[in-house]
C-alpha cells in the first residue's frame, strides 16, 4: 500500500493481512507477503515523530482507504519505526498499490506528510518478505490482543538456506514435542535486504512471556538431547552468518486499523 511504499519509493525516487485483522472466531494464518516500511527515528525526536505519525491514519481515515497497517516502535537495538501490512499474494499487494496511486487527493497529502516527516528521521527503508509456512510454529494469534513482537533476524551464507531450514524445522519439532506455546512465523526477504535475510516473528501480549525464557530454553534442550544441540550447533556455524533480536512495543497512535480491531481490544486500541 501507499503508506509502505511512499516510505520507500517516494523519498528514492481492499485486502487485509496477518497485522490487520481484527479477532474473528478462528484467527486467520499470518499473511502469506508482508511489506514492512522501517524509520531511523533520529535521538530525541520520539515524541514529535509519533505526533506527527497521526497525520497518516487520520489521511487514510479521511479517504476511508480500505487497507490497513500495524506500526510499531523498538524497545531495544536501533530508534526505529516499522510499518506493517500483509497480503494474501504479490497480485494483491500490485492491486492495492495501483488502487492508492490512483488516489491522487491522498497522494498528494501523503507526499507532504513524507516531507515534514524528514524532520524527524535519519533513513528509511522498505522491504517485501515472503511467509515460509513450513517454518512457522503454533496455532495463529488474535493480533489485536497482542501487545509486541519480538523480531529475530538471521543473515544465511549464500548457499546455505537448506541448513537454516533445517535448523528452524527441529526448532519447530521441539517446540512441538515439549508442548511450548511460543508461536512464531518466519520469512524470507524477498526484496530490500541482502540475500539469505530471515524474520521470524514472536508475537506476545505481555513482556512477561519472556519470564518464561529460562524454563523454555531447558524444556527445549531436554527435548533436543545433546546430541541433538551439537547438530543445531553445527548448523548455525556452518549457515549463519549473523543473527540479532529486537523487541517492538505495538503503537496504536501510528496503526491504521479497522474498527473491528479496535473493537477486539478496545482498552488498548482506543
Amino acid at each position: 500500500m501507499k503508506r509502505i511504499f511512499t516510505r520507500s519509493l517516494l523519498l528514492l525516487g481492499s485486502t487485509v493481512g496477518f497485522a490487520l485483522q481484527a479477532q474473528t472466531s478462528a484467527p486467520p494464518p499470518p499473511p502469506n507477503v508482508l511489506v514492512i516500511g522501517r524509520e531511523e527515528v533520529k535521538v530525541g525526536h520520539g515524541a514529535d515523530h509519533a505526533a506527527y505519525e497521526a497525520g497518516w491514519p487520520a489521511t487514510y481515515a479521511k479517504y476511508k482507504y480500505p487497507t490497513n497497517y500495524l506500526a510499531m516502535t523498538s524497545m531495544t537495538g536501533p530508534n526505529e519505526a516499522w510499518y506493517m501490512v500483509g497480503y494474501p499474494s504479490f497480485a494483491a499487494m500490485e492491486k492495492d498499490n495501483d488502487m492508492s496511486s490512483a488516489n491522487d487527493p491522498m497522494s498528494a497529502e501523503l507526499k507532504r506528510l513524507s516531507k515534514g516527516d524528514a524532520e524527524h528521521i535519519n533513513n528509511n527503508t522498505g522491504m517485501i518478505l515472503q511467509r515460509m509456512p513450513e517454518l512457522g510454529y503454533g496455532a495463529p494469534v488474535v493480533l489485536p490482543q497482542m501487545r509486541y513482537f519480538q523480531v529475530a533476524t538471521y543473515r544465511v551464507r549464500p548457499g546455505h538456506d537448506a541448513d537454516f531450514a533445517k535448523a528452524a524445522t527441529m526448532y519447530r519439532d521441539a517446540y512441538a514435542k515439549a508442548k511450548i506455546d511460543h508461536p512464531w512465523a518466519t520469512y524470507r526477504v524477498m526484496s530490500g535486504a541482502p540475500d539469505g535475510t530471515y524474520l521470524v516473528m514472536f508475537p506476545m501480549k505481555s513482556l512477561a512471556l519472556l519470564d518464561k525464557g529460562a524454563s523454555e530454553d531447558k524444556s527445549f534442550m531436554d527435548t533436543v538431547g545433546n546430541d541433538g544441540m551439537q547438530a543445531l550447533s553445527k548448523l548455525a556455524n556452518d549457515g549463519i552468518v549473523s543473527a540479532t533480536s529486537q523487541i517492538f512495543e505495538f503503537s496504536p497512535k501510528m496503526s491504521y486499523v479497522s474498527k473491528e480491531w479496535k473493537a477486539a481490544n478496545p482498552g488498548y486500541w482506543k
